[in-house]
């Protein structure tokens, strides 16, 4: 053999072993893709930068619950005066014991005769006056009512059955054959229901008129055509030209939702009893500030009001329809506003629905009975 020539078939091994593996090859072609493929533009997608959150508008919060707490602290001291506590409250600021004189007092003289029955002595502390109940005028004039019963004889639960399930709401008489409640509570019912102390069994109910309905603060009205011989009493209204007053003293009617689970009778009327008739809830307060501006006035209050009150009418204590509940606010602190849509602005949507409620004009200025009394 030659010096330095090649065995014969060793150069096709020596080249045999330098080729390139095909499947390196394949994985390097892939990943050259893959990067090109990262590299193009809008490939590469990264999630949105979440929006800013809106910050709360404390400031108008804060000023809404000032006003609030402010208007309850006025009430409360002015029952304070009416109502008296048994208590002296001295000039330098301190108490005197209720049924013992203020410091300085002279004695009493032993000798002298004993006050009359429901009197007292200067300096002493007045006898506390006994509960009274408002009596209002029934609409069309005749004897002051309680008004306890003006609102039994007026207000109604509210029952629409929808393919779901069933809500609760509530609905007041405005005129001769006709109730009206909120639109978000019948809105999507089949079949709708109305249930009172004034009516002999549950009565059907036909939706006549609706206006407004959804976002709150708006006009949010369904008019209700009672069948023949339905005895809901209509209630007057406050003269449009006479505004709501902060401190004004209201009553809040209707069926909440939470006070209904614990009602026999409307376990009963669920259960099909249909003359079983569930008790109407009163909740008493004062208006505290009239929201203008809006799409309606609103009536803000603090009758408290709960899921169910929706309907219902907020009345001075004469039992003139001021508003009609329809929406509660919250806060994280659990503070809550109560709502009612001004009556001026419901009595325009029942003119427009050929209904004319009765108006009465003037201050309320109610009449009294002690608790425990017959009516006059």
């Amino acid at each position: 053999m030659t010096e330095g020539a090649e065995p014969a078939g060793s150069g096709a091994r020596a080249r045999e072993g330098r080729r390139f593996p095909l499947g390196v090859a394949i994985a390097s072609v892939v990943a050259g893709l893959l990067l090109v493929a990262l590299l193009l533009p809008q490939v590469l997608l990264y999630p949105d930068e979440p929006e800013a959150p809106v910050a709360p508008d404390y400031e108008s919060q804060l000023a809404l619950l000032r006003a609030h707490n402010d208007a309850m602290q006025q009430e409360v001291d002015r029952l304070e005066t009416l109502l008296g506590s048994g208590v002296c409250r001295l000039e330098d600021g301190t108490i005197s014991p209720p049924g013992s004189p203020p410091a300085g007092t002279p004695a009493p003289d032993p000798a002298a005769p004993a006050p009359a029955p429901g009197g007292s002595n200067t300096g002493l502390p007045v006898e506390i006056p006994a509960p009274a109940l408002a009596l209002a005028t029934p609409p069309g004039g005749g004897q002051p009512v309680p008004l306890t019963e003006l609102l039994d004889n007026s207000v109604a639960l509210v029952l629409a059955l929808r393919p779901d399930g069933y809500v609760t709401g509530s609905a007041v008489a405005v005129a001769p054959g006709f109730a009206v409640t909120n639109l978000h509570v019948v809105e999507g019912a089949t079949e709708i229901w109305l249930a009172s102390h004034a009516l002999d069994e549950v009565q059907p109910v036909k939706v006549q008129a609706t206006l407004g309905g959804g976002a709150l603060g708006q006009q949010d009205y369904a008019l209700l055509a009672l069948p023949a011989g339905a005895n809901l009493q209509p209630l007057q209204f406050v003269d449009a030209a006479v505004q709501a007053e902060r401190l004004t003293p209201v009553v809040a009617a209707g069926y909440p939702g939470l006070l209904l689970n614990t009602d026999e009778q409307f376990r009963n009327l669920i259960e099909g009893d249909a003359k079983a008739m569930p008790q109407l809830v009163l909740t008493q307060g004062i208006v505290t500030v009239v929201q203008q501006g809006g799409a309606v006035p609103l009536v803000v209050h603090s009758a408290e009001l709960s899921p169910g009150s929706s309907g219902g009418p907020l009345v001075d204590l004469c039992g003139r329809v001021i508003g009609l509940n329809t929406f509660v606010t919250s806060d994280a602190t659990a503070a809550h506003i109560n709502y009612a849509l001004a009556g001026s602005d419901l009595a325009g949507f029942l003119q427009q629905s050929g209904v004319t409620p009765m108006a009465l004009a003037g201050d309320c200025q109610p009449q009294q009975v002690a608790t425990g009394t017959a009516a006059p």
